[in-house]
């Protein structure tokens, strides 16, 4: 049996390599530096927006609607939609069409233009800051088994 190798194909170290092709490595360290510098990521205050929730600008809201409208714009993300200066009539046409037709793909697009996806978030580079919690100097809490092992915990 006679094998035939490629023309353009080049013995090396590793095997035969393709002409224009790098060798099974990958790229020389070197050259494994990003040029572009990675993006930036927004954070967002935990505690949500603190201004109030601007007025509904579609017509009169039904309570559920304002019920909805309230809690979102005490979310993290209003606090981005404000600095992005995003349109209250586009929440409002979210707020509206998920109480009237939950399931209608329109709803699910524009909760994650406007970020109310974990998904949505990474892709717009957003998280939402994690406070460190507040050290407390609280005595232990006693051993409930101490009494078994005839010993107790100072």
């Amino acid at each position: 049996m006679v094998l035939a190798f490629c023309t353009a194909c080049e013995k090396s170290a590793g095997g035969f390599v393709m002409a224009g092709r790098l060798p099974r490595g990958g790229k020389p360290p070197e050259q494994l530096r990003r040029r572009n510098a990675p993006e930036a990521w927004t954070v967002l205050p935990a505690d949500g927006s603190t201004a109030a929730a601007p007025d509904w600008p579609i017509g009169v809201p039904s309570a559920d609607e304002s019920k909805l409208w309230v809690r979102l714009w005490a979310t993290p993300i209003s606090a981005w939609w404000r600095d992005q200066r995003i349109e209250p009539h586009i929440v409002a046409t979210y707020v509206r069409l998920a109480l009237e037709k939950p399931s209608h793909a329109s709803v699910l697009s524009l909760a994650r233009e406007l970020g109310l996806t974990p998904a949505s978030l990474q892709r717009m580079r957003l998280v939402v800051e994690h406070p460190e919690p507040k050290s407390t100097t609280a005595k232990p809490a006693a051993d409930p088994y101490a009494h078994k092992r005839g010993r107790q915990k100072p």
